[in-house]
């Protein structure tokens, strides 16, 4: 059972991270030296990031708990497992990563109109 709970927190860390958009980008830049592009690519992350923190503070205190946060991992994980087996596919994460990704895109174009 133990085993099974740390395999589930990182597949869960994963879906999350992959779905906030965690990659290997330096994101603390100076922003003296920043380019356009870097400034862009910073905005767009801290959107992601406030999308994925608004969807985990459920109840808008403006911190993220364990309780929330795992409780939004277990919805993640329910939502990407659509045959209900308990366990997830390369292919539900992949779609489940495309999903997130077209509705953050949706939360950015609303929040960042350009």
């Amino acid at each position: 059972m133990k085993k099974t709970l740390v395999i589930l927190s990182v597949i869960s860390m994963t879906v999350f991270l992959s779905a906030c958009g965690s990659n290997d980008h330096n994101t603390s830049m100076d922003h003296a030296n920043m380019t356009h592009a870097d400034m862009n690519h910073s905005n767009h992350m801290q959107m992601m990031t406030e999308y994925c923190f608004n969807q985990m503070d459920t109840n808008n205190d403006g911190v993220v708990s364990m309780k929330e946060y795992m409780k939004y991992q277990h919805k993640k994980f329910q939502e990407a497992d659509t045959n209900n087996d308990g366990k997830l596919t390369l292919e539900e994460l992949v779609a489940a990563r495309m999903k997130d990704k077209e509705e953050m895109k949706s939360y950015m174009m609303d929040h960042n109109p350009q």
